[in-house]
């Protein structure tokens, strides 16, 4: 259940002071540690004043841009080489600094409160990245508790996302009518294709049934000239017989 406003001060005071207060007694005592179990609280541990750390201490202090990004790189140069053995820690903690400094621009380029409530949510998701980059087990349900509880989404945010949602929309809608324009067009040609492709093969049949008859006609020609033909020599052949007689 969503906590009061006053529990959620409260939550982000114990916070802050946590993070003051047990960030660096772990960072300092990590190297130290020899059993396994007690090595995973205390990732937890770690991972959870980080996620504090980034997500209440920076911005509910109002620092700067400036600020936020060398105490975000300070925390991240503190944290990598004492708890991070993961092979692709050097790519977690790029993709980090990236996504970090992309939202210090966005911060810079909107300049409003909103917009810095917004950055607290981000700030806050990116704990949850920290959580996975240094520790063998995720924050889980502390950190959904966290985000959901104590991290309210501003009304420009909101906004924001609505904006987004319909600019989505919008988007979608005109791929499929290009999408559909684009269909239509490929059959209409299809269609005169097949329509030009049908009147070639009619004037084919056409030809070829004229070929024919012409060739019929010539035939039943040559064939009377050959009766023709045929009667003459018969009248010749009984001429000179009626002559010899």
């Amino acid at each position: 259940p969503r906590t009061t406003h006053a529990n959620r001060t409260a939550a982000a005071t114990a916070s802050i002071y946590t993070s003051y207060i047990m960030l660096p007694l772990t960072i300092l005592s990590l190297s130290a540690l020899r059993t396994p179990l007690l090595a995973a609280q205390t990732r937890t541990s770690l991972t959870m004043c980080a996620s504090a750390e980034l997500g209440t201490t920076l911005l509910a202090r109002g620092l700067t841009e400036k600020e936020l990004k060398l105490r975000y790189r300070a925390l991240a140069s503190r944290l990598h080489p004492d708890v991070n053995s993961a092979a692709d820690a050097n790519d977690r903690f790029t993709e980090l600094t990236t996504e970090y400094g992309r939202l210090i621009d966005e911060c810079r380029t909107e300049k409003a409160r909103e917009n810095l409530e917004a950055a607290w949510i981000k700030i806050g998701g990116l704990g949850a990245v920290v959580a996975l980059a240094f520790s063998a087990q995720t924050l889980g349900g502390v950190a959904a508790a966290y985000t959901a509880n104590y991290l309210v989404e501003s009304p420009a945010l909101a906004s924001k996302k609505k904006r987004d949602t319909l600019a989505t929309e919008l988007a979608a809608a005109d791929a499929a009518e290009r999408r559909a324009a684009c269909a239509a067009e490929v059959a209409a040609e299809e269609a005169a294709t097949l329509a030009e492709t049908a009147l070639t093969l009619s004037r084919k049949s056409v030809e070829a049934q004229q070929s024919a008859a012409l060739a019929a006609v010539e035939s039943r020609a040559a064939l009377a000239a050959a009766a023709t033909s045929a009667a003459a020599a018969a009248v010749a052949t009984a001429a000179v017989d009626t002559g010899m007689s």
